[in-house]
């Protein structure tokens, strides 16, 4: 009879064991699960980052192609307004 005790003595121990182990997977289980959220959640502030990034180099072509019709402008302005200046002398002068 101490046999039989002692033998689901030992069940018991092993199911108690079992038991522990099972609440190590769902342990590990959910610690998976919020290691995926981080995960998901880091992809999530790259793509803003990426949009972001994106949105800057867009504004930076933007002001790129402002800067090149002022500076057209310019060379211009400073092209032909002297000849106009010049012609315009030239035939006050005759």
């Amino acid at each position: 009879m101490d046999d039989l005790y002692r033998y689901n003595d030992v069940l018991y121990q092993n199911m108690y064991d079992l038991y522990r182990y099972n609440d190590v997977l769902f342990q590990y289980k959910d610690d998976l699960y919020q290691c995926n959220d981080v995960l998901y959640q880091n992809m999530d502030d790259l793509y803003r980052y990426n949009d972001v990034l994106f949105q800057y180099k867009d504004d930076l072509y933007q002001t790129r192609i402002i800067h090149t019709k002022v500076g057209i402008f310019w060379a211009y302005s400073a092209i032909c307004v002297p000849n106009l200046l010049v012609t315009s002398t030239d035939t006050q002068q005759i």
